[in-house]
């Protein structure tokens, strides 16, 4: 194992750990991809005033670099994956940055939730330049792309609204249907859901006509407060902050395939999740780690905590070819982990 402690520019502090060969434990207990899996990864830790991150929240790439809103900064930084030594930072008031909490992408634009400005601001991704600023939302929290739709998760008034992102007109916004305080959204297998912390449920909705399919209620499924979503293209994960587990949902039959969860997991808080080779990660709050579970089985691979990882209130999480990036909000980081697992594409 090599560590390797390097000052970059007179603000920023890059921290590298490598691990040559897997774990001894992997060495016995595998071969070949799994063991790959287990086998410790290399960590960089990006910090300081030159990477503008102040109360990081949201992740997402894009234009083949990673963004990240800055809550406290009422910003969004942008970095290069290949190299990050070269940070943007996007402020100031023509962008409408309040309090910048979600993030998402799509048709080479990218759309940043401003939880107190009760607006939605869309850049172009190849610069970063200001498209528009759309209203009608409020607190808004989640946003997910459908076809040419945008969709919001608003927790001022309990609803969702969407958009056209062609325009950024309103279609239609929808109440009811038992929301209180929407925190995520997830798109999977044409459906909308929804997961609203305070009911304890996830409502199900047609993606391209906002019909209710159904509402999915924590007795069958185990929800508890879930305030985090990540789906595929048949499979739905979400996140309960109270009872530290993960209920999965068939999205193709809408029953329950498993709840996740135990001891072992160390699962809990506000989880964000991320799909990435064949594992899903899972960011927790309480605890201060990243669990790092078979997305087929449900099982844990491991859980990342401690030095060198620095995982400090770990509430964004965004991955991309072999690379995951934690958003971390206390400490005003983000951590980058290299890892052999990623690079079997699901």
């Amino acid at each position: 194992m090599v560590i390797v402690c390097a000052l970059v520019g007179a603000s920023t502090t890059i921290v590298v750990l490598r691990m040559r060969h897997p774990a001894a434990s992997c060495q016995r207990a595998a071969v070949g991809a799994d063991c790959q899996r287990r086998a410790i990864p290399q960590v960089a830790v990006f910090s300081g005033p030159k990477f503008g991150l102040r109360d990081p929240e949201g992740m997402t790439l894009a234009a083949g670099n990673v963004w990240v809103t800055n809550e406290a900064g009422n910003s969004v930084t942008e970095f290069g994956w290949r190299s990050p030594g070269r940070p943007v930072v996007l402020t100031g008031s023509s962008y409408g940055f309040s309090a910048p909490v979600a993030i998402t992408t799509g048709h080479n634009h990218l759309w940043i939730a401003n939880s107190l400005a009760n607006s939605i601001t869309e850049l172009r991704a190849t610069d970063g330049s200001l498209t528009r600023k759309i209203t009608n939302v409020a607190t808004p929290n989640s946003l997910v792309l459908f076809g040419n739709r945008l969709w919001v998760a608003n927790a001022g008034d309990n609803s969702v609204c969407v958009f056209s992102v062609r325009t950024g007109a309103l279609i239609r916004d929808f109440r009811g249907y038992g929301l209180a305080n929407p925190d995520a959204l997830a798109v999977s297998n044409r459906r909308l859901w929804i997961a609203s912390s305070a009911a304890d449920t996830v409502t199900e909705l047609n993606a391209a006509t906002g019909a209710r399919v159904r509402t999915l209620r924590a007795r069958r499924f185990r929800f508890r407060q879930p305030v985090s979503e990540v789906a595929s293209r048949t499979q739905l994960w979400v996140g309960n902050g109270t009872t530290g587990t993960i209920t999965e949902i068939n999205t193709v039959t809408s029953k329950l395939v498993r709840v996740i969860g135990g001891a072992g997991y160390r699962l809990g808080g506000a989880m964000a999740m991320v799909l990435a080779g064949r594992d899903l990660w899972v960011t927790n709050t309480v605890g201060n780690s990243v669990t790092e579970i078979d997305a087929a089985t449900g099982k844990l691979v491991r859980v990342l905590a401690g030095r060198p990882f620095r995982f400090d209130h770990p509430v964004g999480v965004t991955a991309y070819r072999g690379r995951i990036w934690v958003a971390n909000s206390d400490a005003s980081t983000v951590t980058e982990l290299v890892t052999a697992s990623l690079s079997v594409v699901r």
